[in-house]
């Protein structure tokens, strides 16, 4: 049987715009459904995801005329385009509507009304571009839908199952179960031909996915850091109907946050705490099976499968960004970016406007991310240039000449057809003007803060260069190798974090003296010298990895870098081969991925907590409820909504998780105590407030500095100092408020 390709959108045109306008129907039936009080449960979710998600940025696909794109680029392209264009419309309504006498433009009304009137426009051109189109394709259900395809969309309801029985009643028998079927998934991808290459993106998406939600459908609330105050933000927007650009925040400038989330929320009909456990998930996991197409594209279907799934197994992939809501969103822009870098099938001026569509959204996404890129990509740009110079390329081609006098191997261990390492220009000057003119004035209008911590942060880290260059105590990736008390397995879990980057080093050099063999980009090439460096700079210079994050930074980097880790390793497995035989030969080829995915599956092992939850040191919310994370029960909550309710303006105290929870309620006005501050950092008239680590285990975090030492709350000086001077004004038996 064949049907339309729903992925392509390669319809007839006629067929394609009653779609459009069914769906467009369907959206306001079931809002007038929900007014009149007849609710179905979750069609009106379902409807208006599929309308937010994907409806705007395959018209504006229809309209560029991209009908040959592969079909999994082409919902990567769909999806962003999407997200660009919903940002866009509530940046756009907010700024003008209240010229038009409309107070409260991000609304229901006002946004269907909108996205209707967008999308009623955008037919007529849609029509009069595709009229005389007749390159359709179809999709044969016998032979792509495949019952090894319908089997693996299971395994994500083991996330989804596992998570209520852990919420509930702290049972982790299936999400043990969903990561070792995740381990022998990966196992057969590499070890047999059971699934077919065709597939294996579908493969990524699972294992993707179904991680991200083992993590974040535990708790009834939001976990994480930063999520609390994007929650906040966006929850502000929903509450006014209109965007306050005035909040001091550097986060309330991300369109990602403040425009987005309130208009899956409204359209949805849904609390924006699930739009955060739920959707930007979703949106995310879509970031990993883009980096199989660029991994992919360059070298060959199992290095791309092995690159990306060694990045889907990094621990912050699924636990820490999903405590960063904004950056989720930021990543799908910065991988649509670099697949479009290395696409030269599409005309360069659909491919301009794709890149200018990204690169805006990206910066309106997520400050950092779009300070990184912007970075690496003229650093890239440079580096070409540098290239290019014929004196330059001589240097090199003799140097290169001279490495091959010593050694012997004569054979290539990537499939070399179709090899193509032209550079078209792809960065050009021009986007590199325009998306930092852009940033720069973003940023100027939206929120000073951002500048001003940039300059902060610079200045720090130049300081700081030159006095505590690899000085453990100033650089966190080191002090955290310093610590002491570590068990045997927290030892390995160290090697296991640290053997990646050497291959990935030596992934990179053996690239620079072999590159003519490779199917890699020169632009990727470069944006991998520049990635790298990045990398290393995070473990080395002071301060860095302290303001940006070592391990974020380290994650951001591999979504260039990862290929590099599968191409180190079979590049070392050969050398070492050769060293021991003096001999090359090519059945060993396939001998090195095999290894490579023993050393993912163990990775992943000690990342998801498996192997510390066998010795009974368990490192997983997923699998343990008794970490303390920034997790909060219900009791927190309400406690939090009362202190919200009956507080005034005076500056609320609480450790350092009850502080971020603080942040999603009353931004602004949160400090965080620690068990060493005494009366003169606390004054009389500020609240105390005390979640259940507090009061049901009686423990403090000693001090700020990591790891966090706990101590008992009576034995710190702010109770002897602070506490026993002030009066409980709130008590739910796990949670307290002191004034």
């Amino acid at each position: 049987m064949k049907v339309n390709n729903f992925f392509q959108i390669n319809w007839n045109i006629k067929k394609y715009l009653v779609f459009v306008v069914a769906i467009q129907l369907a959206m306001l039936g079931v809002i007038g459904l929900d007014f009149i009080g007849l609710e179905i449960p979750l069609l009106r979710e379902l409807v208006a995801f599929i309308y937010i998600t994907f409806l705007p940025g395959s018209i504006i696909l229809k309209i560029l005329k991209l009908h040959k794109l592969n079909k999994i680029d082409a919902l990567l392209y769909t999806v962003g385009l999407s997200i660009s264009t919903s940002m866009l419309v509530g940046f756009f309504i907010n700024l003008s509507y209240p010229h038009l006498g409309i107070y409260k433009p991000i609304s229901t009304i006002s946004l269907l009304i909108s996205m209707g009137i967008l999308i009623a426009l955008s037919c007529p051109i849609c029509y009069l571009r595709n009229r005389e189109d007749t390159n359709l394709i179809y999709i044969d259900f016998n032979k792509n839908i495949s019952p090894v395809a319908l089997i693996l969309l299971l395994i994500p309801f083991f996330s989804i199952y596992g998570t209520y029985l852990m919420n509930n009643y702290q049972n982790n028998v299936l999400l043990l179960a969903l990561i070792v079927t995740i381990i022998l998934l990966i196992l057969i991808v590499s070890f047999t031909k059971l699934i077919p290459g065709s597939i294996y993106p579908l493969v990524v998406f699972i294992i993707s996915i179904s991680l991200l939600y083992h993590h974040s459908l535990i708790s009834m609330n939001l976990t994480g850091w930063d999520i609390q105050t994007e929650y906040f933000l966006s929850k502000s927007v929903i509450t006014n109907g209109i965007w306050n650009s005035n909040i001091p925040s550097t986060i309330n400038a991300m369109l990602s946050i403040v425009f987005l989330a309130p208009i899956y929320s409204i359209l949805c009909d849904m609390n924006t705490i699930w739009v955060f456990k739920i959707i930007y998930p979703f949106v995310f996991s879509l970031v990993p099976v883009g980096l199989y197409r660029i991994y992919k594209k360059q070298t060959n279907d199992m290095i791309g499968f092995l690159a990306s799934i060694f990045f889907i197994s990094l621990y912050t992939f699924y636990t820490e960004m999903l405590g960063l809501a904004r950056q989720q969103i930021a990543e799908l822009f910065l991988v649509l970016l670099i697949l479009l870098m290395i696409d030269h099938k599409i005309h360069k001026t659909q491919k301009a406007l794709l890149s200018i569509v990204f690169g805006l959204s990206l910066v309106v996404s997520h400050y950092v991310l779009s300070y990184i890129y912007i970075y690496t990509i003229i650093v890239t740009w440079l580096i070409l240039i540098l290239l290019e110079n014929s004196k330059i390329q001589i240097f090199g081609n003799n140097i290169k000449s001279r490495i091959q006098k010593y050694r012997k191997e004569k054979k290539v261990y990537i499939d070399n057809q179709n090899l193509d390492n032209s550079y078209d220009k792809s960065i050009s000057f021009t986007f590199l003007i325009l998306i930092s003119v852009f940033t720069m004035a973003w940023y100027m209008y939206a929120s000073n803060l951002i500048f001003e911590s940039f300059v902060y942060i610079n200045n720090d880290i130049m300081n700081s260069v030159y006095s505590d260059f690899l000085n453990p105590e100033e650089v966190q990736a080191l002090s955290m190798l310093m610590v002491d008390k570590k068990s045997t397995f927290q030892h390995v879990h160290e090697y296991l974090n640290i053997i990646p980057l050497i291959l990935i080093v030596f992934g990179i050099i053996e690239i620079i003296l072999n590159g003519k063999f490779m199917k890699l980009k020169k632009q990727y090439i470069a944006l991998s010298y520049v990635n790298l460096s990045l990398c290393l700079a995070a473990v080395t210079v002071p301060h860095l990895s302290e303001k940006l994050n070592t391990i974020r930074l380290y994650q951001i980097t591999l979504i260039i870098l990862a290929p590099f880790f599968v191409i180190g390793a079979i590049s070392l497995f050969k050398y070492l081969r050769f060293l021991a035989t003096r001999s090359y030969s090519n059945h060993i080829a396939g001998t090195p991925l095999k290894v490579i995915t023993i050393f993912i599956v163990t990775y992943l092992l000690f990342n998801t907590g498996i192997i510390y939850e066998t010795t009974g040191d368990s490192k997983s919310i997923s699998l343990n409820d008794t970490i303390d994370y920034p997790r909060f029960n219900e009791y927190e909550i309400k406690s939090v909504t009362w202190i919200t309710d009956n507080s005034n303006e005076a500056q609320i105290y609480a450790d350092y998780y009850g502080s971020l929870l603080l942040n999603g309620y009353k931004f602004g006005q949160t400090k965080t105590f620690w068990g060493y501050d005494g009366k003169e950092n606390i004054t009389e008239s500020d609240y105390i407030y005390f979640r259940s680590l507090n009061t049901k285990a009686e423990l403090i975090i000693e001090h700020e500095n990591l790891p966090y030492n706990y101590i008992g709350l009576q034995e710190s000086t702010l109770y002897k100092e602070v506490i026993v001077n002030k009066n409980k004004i709130y008590d739910n038996e796990q949670s307290e408020v002191y004034i």
